[in-house]
């Protein structure tokens, strides 16, 4: 069983589906005729409740890269030479987007598919 993969995996996806719940809970906020929004609503307090773990996973984010950047990309044989910088920068820039695909491919796949 792949227990240490599959959590390494949920911590991957996890910044993503907070991102995606944010937005569609600032989309459901309603506005007023003013413009102005409702922060009597339960989705606005909804993200209130949220920010805290907003910078729960944004520390997260950051010593996933920097894991999947050390110990993934250049200490591991499973990232071919000639993507490794590739998919370091790639990492740094849509980190987001990014991990999942990478953890599926180089973390969660066996090496010999």
């Amino acid at each position: 069983m792949k227990v240490k993969e599959s959590v390494i995996g949920v911590l991957a996806f996890l910044p993503l589906l907070l991102l995606i719940l944010v937005i569609a809970l600032a989309l459901m906020i309603p506005v007023d005729s003013f413009g102005e929004l409702d922060k009597e609503s339960r989705e606005y307090r909804a993200l209130e409740v949220l920010s805290p773990v907003y910078y729960v996973v944004a520390v997260l984010l950051l010593s996933l890269i920097f894991n999947f950047i050390l110990y993934g990309i250049f200490k591991r044989d499973r990232v071919p030479e000639d993507k490794r910088i590739l998919w370091a920068v790639l990492l740094v820039i849509l980190n987001i987007f990014v991990l999942p695909v990478f953890w599926y491919h180089y973390i969660w796949k066996d090496p010999q598919e």
